[in-house]
């Protein structure tokens, strides 16, 4: 399910809804659902230490889930098939887990090991902890890095900007490595 089409309100649990006659607003919905099908993979960084948890966070209980698998479920629902996870130490994981090259050094590490090992040009970057955020605002965040020229495309909520929730363009991971070393 990607939207609802109707002549007047639709209840929609989270999911757009276009009137009928709105031809331009479900063209460019079409448009981005075939870019996210088709052109983006997915990276779930969860390689952090939980100092502060005093376990890791992507095994903490999230619904009838973990952090770690709701995020890829977000991700698959969003309809993406390439799914990463950076830096997983845990035992219950149903993507790919990319170990860390540089040891311990944090979200950019992670990006530097996952990023040259995307199938698409350009991935959808997720936290681990952050499961609340809704799947409209990655559908939005996702529109508006289509075409762009940028390495990545970053949330923004008000003032405050979220590095770890972005559209990332595989070419980052050469910044990322010289940001490293």
């Amino acid at each position: 399910l990607v939207a609802f089409i109707a002549d007047g309100a639709v209840e929609s649990a989270g999911y757009p809804c276009y009137h009928r006659n709105d031809v331009s607003a479900i063209a460019e919905a079409i448009l981005v659902e075939k870019f996210i099908r088709t052109e983006l993979s997915v990276i779930v960084l969860a390689g952090g230490k939980s100092h502060r948890m005093g376990r890791d966070k992507a095994d903490l209980p999230y619904g009838e889930s973990t952090f770690l698998e709701h995020q890829i479920a977000k991700g698959r629902a969003l309809g993406m098939e390439d799914v990463l996870v950076s830096g997983y130490r845990g035992e219950r994981c149903s993507a790919k887990v990319v170990e860390d090259v540089h040891i311990e050094r944090g979200p950019l590490g992670g990006l530097a090991a996952t990023l040259p090992q995307i199938e698409n040009e350009r991935c959808l970057v997720l936290s681990v902890d952050m499961p609340q955020l809704p799947l409209s605002v990655l559908r939005k965040l996702i529109a508006h890095s289509m075409g762009s020229a940028c390495a990545a495309t970053i949330l923004r909520h008000g003032t405050k900007f979220e590095p770890l929730v972005g559209v990332y363009h595989r070419n980052a991971a050469a910044a990322a490595e010289q940001l490293l070393t």
